[in-house]
């Protein structure tokens, strides 16, 4: 009976990491999206908003989505459509969708979609003239919507200057069964992209990524994410906030996907957009005009190709999770942390950023994609500065080195049965970008603070305490193996969740947190332990100055304890 007990907490966590949700799937069948695309501004025209929408609309419609789409719309239009999706929605428990592409701004940390017949001459104006993307959120939560995605793709270039209170939009922690995301960072403007393409930069990548099959949606912006990125070498990183419960994919690969059909008439559009730009590079005279059409045909080529492999690929990997699927589910778990581990382990050392853009977009949420970040961004800085959201505190940026020699931390653990307190006083003695000894040697972590060697044993990967950044609602799941001082090998899952912000004593004062809730599960041979715990990270210093844990083993607490930072001194 234990042993079944067993098998059933393995397969709980292991579905929970690999298999799409059954509860998910059927009633969210009843999909509605709002399209917007504003190009016809008359003071600041853009290139590509309305080539957005269509194409967006195309392929939400083959996704299974109804879709009111607008282009070059006007306010009263706009606020009409979203109370339209409204009552198309309400009380079907179902998915609602906004996208967004045009001229966005930010006043009083609400973001506001701009019509084309704005004309906007003080701050007093933007209320009045646009269109607040709180009215969408709020028409989804009157609908009663079990699942709502918001994209946003309006950083663009702000022609709006003090009418606005920061470049770019505030950011906004996702309600309830929600997913936020923009083009670009909060606090940021991000490029239009090559209108001889037809699309934005963001959105571009955005309409590749939907086309593959079996693509969990954090996973498919995470891809989005890191493909903007790379092409814009870091000046435009798009961002999420999520608070979905449950998994959701635009495309599975069955009811929603592309057929053949599909295929066949992109393939076809494509051909027709690159005759076109062929016979613009034939007809151009001038040399200048003959050089950008001939670079356009080019670029065009190149991503048509890419997307073709990239759809190949996704087809590829959607075959092996299938098989996954089809296995043990904690056997499943393993044998996916072991072919990530290894890929890791091809790369853990590199200098090229190239190599880790590669390995994220292979495990968008893989086991290790947060040491992964975090070494990219130590590679490869990003040129932006994120705004924090308002009452917020700025975290340090993903990427940034948190120890270095000198440095001190004074620890107090607590047993908390007996309640007996011990307090050390701990001091860097060896630090670089990948190793930060403690003591000597005595304790050994990576720059992101996760452990690499303690008195239980060795630890590869790090046990990631802290991830790459922070925000309310964001969730990671991480893994290690332990080679225990006896020779025996553990096999470690966690799964972590930032579930809110709460002030915390911390330097004889109080500090803002966020609060992270833990469960995993320890493999050894002949047995297992469930584990489950909650830190609390401070922001500034990305250090977790509050941890309790709780360890069961057959059927019993092994270890109930908590851990508390009492002071960081810094070395000068």
């Amino acid at each position: 009976m234990n042993s079944l007990r067993s098998r059933a907490r393995a397969c709980s966590l292991a579905t929970s990491l690999l298999v799409m949700s059954a509860a998910a799937q059927a009633p969210l069948d009843i999909r509605v999206a709002l399209v917007i695309g504003n190009s016809a501004y008359p003071f600041s025209p853009l290139a590509n908003p309305v080539n957005d929408a269509r194409a967006m609309s195309e392929t939400l419609r083959v996704l299974g989505f109804s879709v009111i789409e607008l282009r070059d719309a006007q306010r009263e239009q706009m606020v009409e459509a979203i109370e339209k999706v409204r009552r198309t929605l309400d009380g079907k428990k179902a998915v609602g969708m906004l996208y967004y592409a045009g001229h966005g701004l930010q006043a009083d940390f609400h973001n506001f979609m701009v019509p084309v017949d704005a004309r906007l001459s003080s701050a007093a104006d933007v209320p009045r003239q646009t269109v607040d993307v709180n009215a969408v959120i709020d028409a989804f939560k009157s609908a009663g919507n079990r699942f709502n995605i918001l994209v946003l793709d309006a950083c663009r270039d702000n022609p709006f200057g003090e009418k606005s209170t920061s470049k770019g939009l505030a950011p906004m922690d996702a309600p309830a069964g929600t997913l936020l995301a923009y083009a670009t960072a909060p606090g940021n403007v991000a490029e239009d992209g090559d209108s001889a393409l037809g699309n934005g930069l963001y959105t571009s990548y955005l309409l590749k990524e939907l086309q593959k099959p079996a693509a969990r949606i954090e996973d498919v912006f995470k891809r989005v994410r890191l493909q903007v990125r790379q092409s814009s070498k870091g000046r435009q990183v798009p961002w999420e906030s999520t608070s979905l419960e449950e998994d959701f994919y635009f495309n599975d690969g069955v009811k929603y996907t592309f057929r053949t059909e599909d295929l066949q008439r992109l393939v076809r559009l494509a051909k027709e957009k690159e005759e076109a730009l062929k016979r613009d590079a034939e007809q151009a005279q001038e040399a200048e005009r003959q050089q950008a059409a001939a670079k356009a045909l080019q670029q065009f080529k190149a991503a048509e190709a890419q997307r073709l492999l990239d759809l190949e690929l996704a087809s590829a990997r959607s075959r092996d999770e299938e098989k996954l699927k089809r296995m043990d589910a904690q056997k499943a778990v393993e044998l996916a942390f072991a072919a990530e581990k290894a890929d890791w382990d091809k790369v853990r050392n590199t200098e090229d950023p190239a190599d880790l853009f590669a390995f994220l977009k292979k495990y968008p949420s893989g086991f290790i994609s947060e040491q992964a970040q975090f070494r990219l961004d130590q590679l490869q800085k990003v040129a932006l500065k994120v705004q924090p959201a308002k009452d917020s505190v700025a975290a340090l940026p993903s990427g940034t080195n948190r120890w270095k020699l000198g440095d001190s931390i004074v620890i107090e653990n607590t047993d908390k049965f007996t309640k007996v307190s011990r307090s050390r006083t701990s001091w860097v003695t060896y630090a670089d970008d990948q190793r930060v000894e403690f003591d000597g040697g005595q304790l050994v972590v990576d720059q992101m603070g996760g452990v690499l060697k303690n008195r239980f044993g060795a630890k590869d990967p790090a046990v990631l305490g802290v991830p790459s950044d922070l925000a309310v609602g964001k969730k990671w799941r991480s893994a290690f193996r332990n080679t225990r001082p006896d020779g025996v090998v553990e096999s470690n899952f966690w799964d972590s969740k930032v579930v809110g912000m709460e002030e915390v004593p911390f330097k004889s004062g109080k500090v803002k947190a966020f609060k992270v809730e833990k469960k995993g599960l320890a493999l050894f041979p002949g047995g297992e332990t469930q584990l489950s715990g909650t830190d609390w990270i401070d922001p500034g210093t990305m250090v977790a100055i509050h941890s309790e844990r709780l360890f069961r083993s057959g059927g019993k607490i092994a270890e109930y304890f908590s851990t508390a930072v009492l002071d960081i001194q810094r070395a000068k």
